[in-house]
């Protein structure tokens, strides 16, 4: 990385970047799933929760990247990296549960299809935006 910080635009475009490429892949999976399996998913889980689901926390990544940045530049690639993952790896305990956090029963299969995405997400914002932070 160069003695300059990247700026707060060009981390930015990075979380768009992340969060496009998180995005496409949890719908592909979402539609495979679905197809594969024919998991019935209770409303309102459906590909536009797959999409905001998929891009908010990836944007809010995106804001906790540019102040690593800001607070630790030598440490924040290292640093993002960890914590985004192990929030990843963290965030499977909801995939596991039942029943669904509005009360409703979890569908057989709703493990399969939840956890794979959380990690793409997770996998996503860490390892693309500080790649095209840069």
């Amino acid at each position: 990385m160069s003695t300059s910080s990247p700026s707060f635009v060009s981390v930015l475009k990075a979380g768009l970047i992340a969060s496009g490429v998180s995005a496409a892949a949890n719908l592909v999976y979402h539609f495979a799933y679905v197809a594969a399996t024919g998991i019935v998913l209770p409303d309102p889980i459906g590909w536009t929760a797959v999409l905001v689901a998929s891009i908010l926390p990836v944007l809010l990544a995106t804001l906790g990247y540019f102040l690593l940045l800001k607070l630790v530049p030598a440490r924040a690639n290292l640093i993002f990296m960890v914590v985004v993952l192990g929030l990843a790896v963290a965030s499977l305990y909801s995939s596991f549960g039942d029943p669904l956090p509005d009360g409703t029963p979890a569908p057989a299969g709703f493990a399969g299809w939840s956890a794979p995405m959380h990690l793409i997400s997770g996998i996503a914002a860490a390892f693309l935006i500080p790649r095209y932070a840069r």
